[in-house]
């Protein structure tokens, strides 16, 4: 937790706040300015500006043991504001086979595709990397790739994920997956 320390009404300074809580306000006023700056853009452009914006902070004194919890890092008004150039690329949708009913069940192989939307700069030679985040799913053919991407745009990878769902998972028992852009 650190201090906060603002300027007071009719003259001088204090400490007004402490701790983590007052994020909310700053970053709300950050994406305040965005919406100014970007007027026509979708929610979630602004989140995807904001978010690719933020300046890396794991490595600040103290924050080791918040490792995992500290999101993009912390917001950059100034940077927010600059022309974006780099992509964001985040899942939109899926789409499955499993050569057979398409009612997934235990022991089924199955086939995925991946729809992935760019809300931001261009990007070209995307590796999307897909990883079985429980034990309901082992995953045997875990890479593909969109050779190019558009701002706005969505593609759907170019060849089909694999996996197989453990022939222990129940009718309507959730698998979960997660995927690495790059």
């Amino acid at each position: 937790n650190f201090n906060i320390v603002s300027i007071w009404r009719g003259g001088g300074s204090g400490l007004i706040g402490r701790g983590t809580s007052f994020a909310a306000p700053i970053v709300s006023g950050v994406l305040g300015l965005i919406k100014a700056e970007y007027p026509n853009a979708s929610p979630q452009k602004l989140a995807a500006i904001l978010k690719s914006t933020t300046d890396d902070i794991s490595g600040v004194d103290g924050n080791d043991t918040y490792q995992g919890m500290l999101g993009t890092g912390r917001v950059n008004a100034h940077k927010a504001l600059l022309p974006v150039t780099t992509p964001f690329i985040t899942y939109v949708n899926h789409k499955t086979d499993d050569g057979f009913d398409q009612n997934l069940a235990g022991g089924d192989t199955v086939l995925m595709l991946v729809d992935l939307k760019n809300h931001l700069g261009n990007a070209s030679n995307v590796s999307v990397l897909l990883r079985s985040a429980d034990e309901n799913t082992i995953v045997l053919d875990s890479i593909s790739f969109i050779s190019s991407i558009g701002s706005d745009a969505i593609e759907t990878t170019q060849s089909y994920f694999k996996f197989v769902i453990n022939s222990s998972v129940e009718a309507n028992q959730f698998v979960s997956f997660s995927l690495e852009i790059t």
